[in-house]
């Protein structure tokens, strides 16, 4: 698994200061004006930046879109507080069961196949350029800790803990592959620009000063 924590954006003051500078006079008639177009702006910037990441990601892995979203935290800005980020939160690796694995559940007694013979090994789709390939030496088995089917290997170095749940591969991997992990900053700046502009016509009709 991947390591944790990573800040994918951050949107600061300085950042957000630099950005809106051409506006404050616009906005310093109406009350909480700089801050709340600031605010909405940051936030809606952050969101729209989650749902590019995954888009990102899933371009090279076949991962379900629920399960990067969990794991991307959005620190949202407030009036009082005129900062926001997108980061990685936690470990990002995803279960390998969650890569379309076969079988889906634990045979009890395995079914055969037209010459008698028992299903064995454990296949999973996890790049969407490729195809379905086989995990070696793996099995499906139901978690203790969960009781969800989970793609494991028997380990049998550690006698503690014989069976262990593999993961598929850590999903920052993804943006340094596209060289993206430093554009992204670039594009929340770019998306952020036209969020402000859009939040400060829209705050500037409404007070009716246009």
């Amino acid at each position: 698994m991947s390591k944790a924590g990573q800040t994918l954006v951050l949107i600061d003051k300085d950042r957000i200061d630099r950005q809106m500078q051409a506006m404050r006079g616009a906005l310093e008639h109406i009350k909480d004006g700089y801050k709340t177009v600031a605010m909405r702006a940051v936030n809606k910037t952050l969101d729209g930046m989650r749902t590019d990441v995954v888009r990102l990601i899933r371009s090279t892995y076949a991962v379900p879109a629920r399960d990067l979203r969990e794991k991307l935290s959005v620190i949202k800005a407030k009036k009082s507080y005129l900062r926001g980020s997108l980061s990685a939160k936690g470990p990002i690796s995803v279960p390998l069961m969650r890569y379309g694995a076969y079988p889906r559940a634990p045979f009890v007694s395995a079914p055969k196949g037209p010459r008698g013979k028992r299903h064995k090994g454990v296949t999973v789709k996890v790049r969407a350029d490729d195809g379905r390939k086989g995990v070696r030496h793996a099995f499906v088995l139901n978690s203790p800790s969960t009781g969800k089917p989970e793609v494991v290997k028997k380990v049998h170095a550690d006698r503690r803990y014989p069976i262990r749940i593999l993961y598929g591969p850590g999903h920052l991997a993804a943006l340094r592959e596209e060289e993206n992990l430093g554009s992204l900053q670039e594009q929340a700046m770019e998306r952020f620009s036209k969020a402000v502009d859009h939040e400060a016509r829209f705050l500037i009709e409404k007070a009716g000063l246009r």
